[in-house]
């Protein structure tokens, strides 16, 4: 019993070294951190010479003048007592709604003698305060710096000669910054892997060359022209333009390239087949907003996964890509004029047309769709009604056959179901006679069904109804097999 009180009384969180102490406060907000300071003398030296520091002036209940006064007693008790020590990270939110801050200049001074590696700037308030001379000059010579982030600051021109020989990552948001600087800036990194420029202002164009950069992330500058020149090692590309007005984009060769998004962009059909074609390692494509696409052919022997939605002029898709596991479109009746993708193929399809005027021609398009997406592997669809799907019996007959090859399907409905749960489900089996799995939701009434078919109960209603499950199973694999032989051919020619 004795043993056992001595070893409840053992302070097991003092025994911890300090680099551990260091790691669990770096997890924490400055002000979260800052309060151990009051468990003992050891934890009030531990906060004021941890390597990572966390300024949130926007999440925490402090008025801003005592989070102020927070912010200048620690880099008093820093300077004084461990200025020698480096500071790894520094992280600062704050608002400046009157300039910038003079005890945010201060504190970054500082970090960046100590070598600083990961510096965060980030400006919440209203106007966005230019980042004074003698600070600029500093952050942009900064040898140390490998990953520099700076939200809602004006940055004006720098008299300096820019370097920054270690920086790796670099976002810019919200920024104001001419074309000569972000040149400079850029041309000063030469080892940068990862750009992010989101919401620029005073930009007109956007030049682009450099032989490391890996990721590019280009969103919503307004009324510029961008063109990337040279980038052979580029990984991931993503462009969305103003929705207004849009953007001029300018595209070279990629050579290693596997994830393309172009949103809000003014890209013809004839750039969108050049990007795959120069690009065959690509792995991922993400097509929105895109209002100047008619007639789409997507042709890629790596592409696994394809999104598209909302393409407003849109009328025609093909698909030729035999690796193609995820496919996803969004938006009205279109043409899928042929579908060549892996047997793997997950397919999700949101239709956002609700008008069926002519229920003729709405069937008609809704059968012309499911017989292309019919060999995926699951196919999911999501619409406003269960009418939307539910074919009438008079017009069953002039839409055969059924469509045998679908296994899997889920369905969503947004409007609530009503009495038409069951009709549904009959509907969808006489669409879809050799359904293994039939999911029905419906949110809106937390309406979920889950429904499971045995081999030998198909309902084969007419049309091809003596084919047999054997068949079917025959011919998707020589479908297959005419995939894999087509694009072994095309790369022996």
């Amino acid at each position: 019993m004795e043993a056992q009180k001595q070893f409840s009384n053992v302070d097991r969180i003092s025994e911890l070294p300090d680099s551990l102490c260091h790691h669990i406060l770096s997890f924490l907000s400055a002000i979260d951190a800052g309060g151990t300071v009051f468990l003992s003398r050891r934890w009030r030296s531990l906060w004021y010479s941890v390597p990572v520091y966390f300024f949130d002036g926007f999440f925490n209940s402090w008025s801003q003048p005592k989070f102020s006064m927070f912010f200048k007693e620690t880099l008093i008790c820093r300077q004084r007592y461990f200025n020698y020590l480096s500071i790894h990270k520094f992280r600062l939110r704050m608002k400046m709604s009157r300039g910038f801050d003079p005890s945010a200049l201060h504190w970054i001074l500082f970090a960046l003698k100590t070598n600083v590696k990961k510096l965060f700037i980030n400006n919440y308030g209203n106007n966005c305060p230019t980042i004074p001379s003698i600070l600029s000059d500093a952050i942009f010579t900064a040898r140390s710096i490998t990953k520099l982030d700076i939200v809602c600051l004006s940055i004006e021109e720098i008299s300096v000669s820019l370097s920054l020989p270690s920086l790796q990552k670099l976002s810019l948001s919200s920024t104001s910054i001419s074309d000569s600087t972000l040149q400079k800036l850029l041309s000063a990194c030469s080892v940068v892997r990862k750009v992010s420029l989101y919401s620029l202002c005073g930009l007109e164009k956007i030049k682009i060359s450099s032989e490391t950069l890996e990721e590019l992330t280009i969103s919503q500058c307004p009324d510029i022209e961008f063109f990337l020149d040279y980038a052979p090692n580029v990984k991931f590309f993503a462009f969305e333009a103003m929705r207004i007005g849009g953007n001029k984009i300018g595209i070279s060769v990629f050579r290693k390239l596997t994830t393309l998004t172009l949103i809000d962009a003014r890209v013809t059909d004839s750039m969108v087949a050049n990007l795959l074609f120069q690009n065959p390692l690509l792995e991922k494509l993400v097509l929105v907003n895109c209002d100047i696409i008619e007639k789409l052919l997507i042709a890629s022997p790596n592409l696994g996964s394809f999104s598209l939605r909302s393409c407003a002029s849109l009328v025609e898709v093909k698909i030729d890509a035999p690796n193609l596991q995820e496919l996803e479109y969004r938006g009205e009746f279109i043409t899928f004029s042929s579908v060549i993708s892996s047997p793997l193929l997950e397919a999700t399809i949101y239709l956002e047309d609700y008008s069926r005027s002519s229920l003729t021609i709405w069937y008609a398009k809704l059968k012309d769709l499911f017989e292309k997406l019919q060999y995926s592997k699951t196919l999911s669809v999501a619409c406003f009604e269960e009418l939307d799907l539910i074919i009438p019996g008079k017009m069953r007959k002039s839409l055969l056959p059924q469509l045998h090859a679908l296994k899997h399907l889920k369905v969503e409905i947004n409007k609530p179901l009503g009495d038409n749960g069951g009709k549904l489900e009959k509907g969808l089996r006489w669409m879809f006679p050799c359904l293994r799995t039939l999911d029905i939701r419906c949110y809106q009434q937390n309406f979920e069904e889950h429904y499971e078919y045995k081999e030998d109960n198909h309902q084969l209603l007419g049309g091809n109804a003596g084919i047999s499950l054997v068949s079917i199973q025959f011919r998707e694999i020589i479908r297959w097999l005419f995939i894999k032989f087509r694009w072994l051919f095309i790369k022996l020619m």
